[in-house]
């Protein structure tokens, strides 16, 4: 009889100890409504308005690689965790994505890795994707940021980096990069490194929608072959947790942009969303048009959140189309996504 009750407590414990692991790994809903880019270095934070504005659901953070992990084996979180206490003690959710490409240290040049230096004029450089010496950097800083942050219920999700020159895919504007890129191995060998560090977020985040930031590797049409085969490969390896987004939202924003019409195309199966192209403030030529009508072109093409720019979000003028759009971004969420 001991040994019996010994044997349901051993079981009942073990059930116990399974059941909070699978808790803990119950996916977190899509990303909704309006999302504020908000700076990781802007002096006084919690001074900003953004933290109390109802019709903002969360905050967007874009740190540099460079400024998080210092060293081989030091980091500098303070920014970001900053950042998260603000968003719980308001009621906020927070999207991050650090950035690699032109914004990686120099110890990991140091420690190997090639530093291509851009043709383009700008006189930045940055890793290969798919330079072994920098993989090994960036998936180890992969998975070290999803132990930090998965399990924190104010991340909404992630966007991945160390695929382009930043966070978008883009790794060339020019014919010249175009040229010389191809000869290290071209758009095969990107699509390679894009799937094995696709791969690491989503080891790295169990929990948290991962998104790529859509846009065409190479300066030739051509190359958004590429994105395309990556991002099918993604939906289904990763049903119901890749996320697509892309940076380019305006008021003309159609199908006819190959990123536009992923979005659409799997907007009822995965997380998808939108960053505005540029403010509609300082910018409305570029944007085409005004906030809402940029808005509604991406509510028609089937976003669920819309990352905006922060005087956009801060504009007085601005709360009544926030309110509106936001509500129905959210709209969009399929029930497997809420």
């Amino acid at each position: 009889m001991l040994t019996s009750t010994r044997f349901k407590l051993c079981f009942l414990t073990t059930v116990g100890i399974f059941l909070v692991a699978l808790s803990s790994l119950v996916a977190k809903p899509f990303p909704s409504g309006i999302i504020r880019l908000f700076s990781t270095d802007v002096a006084k934070p919690e001074n900003s308005p953004s933290w109390d504005n109802s019709n903002l659901d969360g905050m967007r953070l874009r740190p540099a690689w460079e400024d998080i992990q210092t060293g081989p084996t030091t980091f500098d979180w303070s920014s970001i965790d900053a950042l998260f206490d603000l968003a719980a003690q308001h009621g906020k959710t927070i999207g991050l994505s650090v950035g690699a490409g032109v914004y990686s240290p120099q110890w990991v040049y140091d420690g190997g890795a090639t530093k291509y230096a851009l043709k383009d004029g700008s006189n930045l450089s940055m890793p290969i994707p798919w330079d072994s010496s920098f993989l090994d950097s960036w998936l180890g800083f992969i998975q070290t940021l999803g132990d930090r942050y998965d399990g924190n219920p104010d991340l909404s999700y992630v966007v991945i980096s160390g695929l382009g020159q930043n966070v978008e895919t883009y790794l060339s504007q020019t014919a010249a990069d175009d040229a010389a890129l191809d000869a290290l191995g071209g758009t095969e060998a990107w699509i390679g490194a894009a799937q094995q560090i696709i791969a690491a977020y989503a080891n790295a985040f169990p929990t948290t929608p991962f998104f790529i930031t859509a846009s065409k590797p190479l300066a030739a049409v051509e190359s958004v072959a590429a994105l395309q085969q990556v991002i099918d490969w993604a939906v289904a390896t990763y049903p119901g947790r890749f996320g697509i987004m892309n940076a380019t939202l305006n008021a003309k924003s159609s199908t006819i942009y190959y990123p536009n019409l992923a979005i659409f195309t799997y907007h009822n199966t995965q997380p998808v969303g939108f960053q505005t192209l540029c403010s509609s403030i300082t910018d409305r030529t570029r944007l085409k048009g005004t906030l809402n009508q940029a808005l509604i072109q991406g509510v028609s093409l089937g976003a669920h959140f819309v990352e905006v720019y922060q005087n956009d979000a801060d504009a007085g003028k601005n709360q009544s189309v926030l309110a509106a759009q936001g509500t129905a971004l959210e709209n969009n969420v399929p029930p497997t996504g809420r």
